[in-house]
């Protein structure tokens, strides 16, 4: 039976990562498990890192790279805490620009310095775009409790702003796979057109919920048999 090792670089989404709605705690799932199927074993090593952004996912798979990096397929998932804010900074100063925590040129460049990377140590790259959030729970969740919110939302303008934004950094990692003819899995529609989106999206708007990761993981592993029946 042919063996691959797939691993998982991205921040607490593909870190499988959710939020007890009872506490607000957050915890991460079980592991994965191996898939085993047709003669094809696909084993996988979850990298996921809670709030990381491609800045330091750069970081960790240059340091992969310069060792053995023991995978022939590598999964990249980020964008969710790229284009988050600093609400607080905002509130105080809502008359001035703000930029998110990775601007978006340079959540670019640095997608496609990773993808080259990977490309030149021959190892089979795929890229993921993001699993929507749900900007109501996002806002009652991290802008709500802030004593300037009313700042805050005439800066946003409105509430969906902040889907829309999140929409557009994954709009980019989309590009991006087109620009470097990249395998791209889909995470967002899964989402997108399930009539039961509230229940897949957890009490802070960002994690989905077990639901969710169930929709995750169902849509990972078909995506990512394929490609290696594919190779």
């Amino acid at each position: 039976m042919r063996r691959l090792i797939v691993k998982l670089f991205g921040d607490s989404i593909i870190g499988r990562v959710v939020q007890d709605p009872s506490t607000g705690r957050y915890r991460r799932m079980e592991p994965l498990a191996d898939i085993k199927s047709e003669g094809l074993e696909l084993s996988f090593v979850n990298c996921g890192k809670f709030g990381s952004t491609i800045s330091k996912g750069r970081k960790l798979i240059e340091r992969q790279l310069e060792g053995d990096p023991d995978c022939q397929v590598i999964l990249v998932g980020f964008g969710g805490n790229d284009c988050n804010f600093k609400w607080a900074e905002i509130g105080e100063n809502p008359s001035l620009d703000h930029e998110p925590s990775t601007p978006l040129d340079q959540f670019h460049r640095n997608y496609l310095y990773v993808i080259s990377r990977i490309k030149e140590a021959g190892i089979r790259l795929i890229l993921t775009n993001l699993p929507p959030i749900d900007a109501e729970k996002f806002y009652d969740t991290w802008i709500a409790p802030d004593q300037a919110r009313d700042q805050i939302l005439a800066w946003l303008g409105d509430k969906q702003a902040i889907y829309r934004w999140h929409e557009m950094y994954s709009l980019k990692v989309e590009a991006i796979a087109r620009e470097t003819d990249t395998p791209l899995l889909d995470l967002r529609s899964p989402f997108l057109e399930n009539r039961t989106f509230k229940s897949l999206i957890g009490p802070d708007g960002i994690h989905p919920t077990e639901e969710g990761h169930g929709l995750i993981l169902e849509a990972a592993r078909e995506f990512i048999a394929l490609e290696a029946d594919r190779g």
